[in-house]
C-alpha cells in the first residue's frame, strides 16, 4: 500500500511539474513578443469595437478586439502591452449599454461560457488574475485545466506573434446586413432580461475593471478614449432606461484628464450600415474609423 501511495504521489509530483513547465514556457514567450514600434493607438473591447473600428483606417493602431470580452481580459492583455510597448499612447476601448449589465459578468463566472473563455484567457493572466478566478470559480478552473494546458501546448508549438494567439482579437470586416425586428428583440431579451423575464441588475466586475484599466493606463501616460459605438434606433429605442442611466453616471464617474469619452451611441447612419441590431458592418465600421481619428485629435488640442 505504501508503496502504491508513493507511486501515486511520484506521479501526481511529475504530472504538476510538467504542466508547470509547459505553463512557464508559454508565459516566457508570451512576455518576449512585442508590436511593431509604429503602433502608437490600441483598440480594445468587445463585438461592438471588434466590428465597429477598422484598424486599417484608423493610423498606426491594432484592432485586439474580441467578441464578449469581459473587461478583466481587456484590462490583462493592456497590462501585457502596455509594460513592454512604451510606443502605445492612445488605448480606444469599447463601452455600451449592455457593458454593465450582470451578463457581462457571467462570462468570467460559474457559466457554460467559461468553457471557453478560460482555455482562451487563463494562460495569459497574471497571478492576480488567476488567483481571481480560482477564487471566485474553482470547479470551472479545475473542470477547464485539460482546454487550458491544450491551448498553451498548441499556441507553443504555432504561435510566433500576437496575433496567433486565440486571446488577441481582430478587427471583424463583414458586409451582412440583418437589421429586422427578430435580431433587435433577441439582443435585448439576452443582454438585459434575466430568463424569467425580470430585468438583470448591474455586473460588478466590469466597474471594477474598468477602474483599473483607468489607472493602468494613467500610469503609463496613454490617453483612454472611451467610445460607445453607433447602435440601431430600434435596438435604442429598447434599452431599458435603468441601464442607460448607469451607464452615464460610470462614464461620469472615471471621465477627465487623460479620460476621453465619444459617445456615438445615436449616430444617424444608413440602415444598411448595421450588421444587426446593435453592431455596424464594414461600411459603417469605414466611417466611424475615420469620425473616431478626427475626434480623437480634436480632443487632444
Amino acid at each position: 500500500m505504501r508503496r502504491f501511495i508513493r507511486d501515486i504521489a511520484l506521479f501526481c509530483g511529475l504530472l504538476l511539474l510538467l504542466l508547470s513547465s509547459v505553463d512557464l514556457a508559454f508565459r516566457l514567450k508570451l512576455r518576449s513578443l512585442r508590436l511593431d514600434p509604429q503602433i502608437a493607438t490600441v483598440i480594445v473591447g468587445d463585438s461592438h469595437t471588434q466590428t465597429g473600428l477598422d484598424d486599417s483606417i484608423v493610423p498606426h493602431a491594432v484592432n485586439i478586439s474580441h467578441s464578449e470580452e469581459h473587461l478583466l481580459f481587456s484590462y490583462q492583455k493592456l497590462a501585457l502591452l502596455l509594460s513592454r510597448n512604451p510606443g502605445i499612447r492612445t488605448v480606444v476601448l469599447g463601452l455600451s449599454f449592455h457593458t454593465f449589465s450582470a451578463n457581462y459578468d457571467s462570462l468570467i463566472l460559474r457559466s457554460h461560457r467559461t468553457r471557453e473563455t478560460y482555455p482562451t484567457y487563463f494562460p495569459m493572466l497574471d497571478y492576480e488574475g488567476r488567483r481571481f478566478l480560482l477564487l471566485s470559480d474553482p470547479v470551472g478552473v479545475v473542470r477547464s485545466v485539460g482546454a487550458i494546458v491544450g491551448r498553451e501546448i498548441g499556441e507553443l508549438a504555432l504561435a510566433r506573434r500576437y496575433a496567433d494567439y486565440s486571446f488577441w482579437g481582430h478587427f471583424y470586416r463583414s458586409a451582412r446586413n440583418n437589421l429586422n425586428e427578430k435580431t433587435v428583440a433577441a439582443s435585448i431579451r439576452g443582454q438585459y432580461y434575466e430568463p424569467s423575464g425580470g430585468l438583470q441588475g448591474f455586473a460588478v466586475y466590469q466597474v471594477l475593471y474598468l477602474k483599473r484599466i483607468v489607472r493602468l493606463c494613467a500610469d503609463h501616460a496613454v490617453t483612454l478614449v472611451l467610445v460607445n459605438v453607433p447602435i440601431s434606433p430600434q435596438y435604442a429605442a429598447r434599452v431599458p432606461q435603468k441601464f442607460i442611466d448607469n451607464y452615464y453616471a460610470t462614464v461620469a464617474s472615471i471621465v477627465g484628464r487623460g479620460v476621453v469619452f465619444l459617445d456615438y451611441h445615436d449616430l444617424a447612419l444608413p440602415a444598411d450600415w448595421f450588421g444587426d441590431a446593435h453592431h455596424i458592418n464594414a461600411a459603417g465600421a469605414a466611417f466611424l474609423s475615420r469620425k473616431v481619428v478626427a475626434d480623437i485629435a480634436k480632443a487632444q488640442r
